[in-house]
């Protein structure tokens, strides 16, 4: 046994290696401009860099759909702005990982684009009902239930669990993750501090 080395390495200016290796830039431009092909060719290329450097695990793609324009942390982190965009372009992502010795991370389940508050400064609550979080925040998610891991949203969700945060909700990590959209990876929650 031994330890993973992990970091958060998705591009733009999410980025732990900038100005050590050329970053490619963030998902929202390169899901303008990129098709799936070249998408997993550039994800590729940062999985094969990530593996001669030592790591073991990304914590990429945001698979978090950008529907909330005043969102302060997701933004240009996001894959685009409907789900159907969003679960194309990360199955791009997760393809040019496969294989490469480096694990990929779904983040931020069950979504954290509609939300108007970093979670790494505050408790971000998303007041969307369980029809909109359906059809959208957990698609791009139930498309690829077979990522290598999913990192959860700190999030509230009162429509799922108003007792707290996804990260500590057993009705959103095992009932609606495992049980509902069929995830059999390792989960882990975001930044805590």
């Amino acid at each position: 046994r031994r330890l993973f080395v992990s970091l958060d390495e998705e591009g733009g200016w999410v980025s732990q290696l900038a100005g050590q290796v050329v970053v490619p830039p963030n998902a929202a431009l390169l899901a303008r401009v990129a098709d799936a092909a070249t998408i997993a060719w550039i994800a590729g290329v940062t999985a094969r860099r990530l593996h001669a450097l030592g790591f073991d695990w990304d914590f990429a793609p945001v698979a978090d759909v950008h529907s909330e324009p005043d969102n302060p942390v997701i933004g240009p982190r996001a894959w685009g702005t409907s789900p159907e965009q969003v679960a194309s372009n990360v199955a791009g992502w997760l393809e040019g990982f496969r294989g490469s010795g480096v694990a990929s991370c779904l983040k931020h389940a069950p979504g954290h684009g509609d939300t108007r508050t970093d979670s790494h400064l505050a408790l971000p609550v998303c007041d969307a009902d369980a029809a909109t979080l359906e059809a959208r925040e957990f698609a791009p998610f139930r498309a690829h239930p077979d990522a290598d891991s999913l990192m959860t949203a700190h999030v509230v969700y009162p429509a799922l669990d108003p007792g707290g945060p996804a990260t500590f909700s057993r009705p959103i990590v095992q009932g609606l993750l495992r049980e509902r959209l069929g995830f059999k990876g390792v989960v882990i929650t975001d930044a805590l501090e």
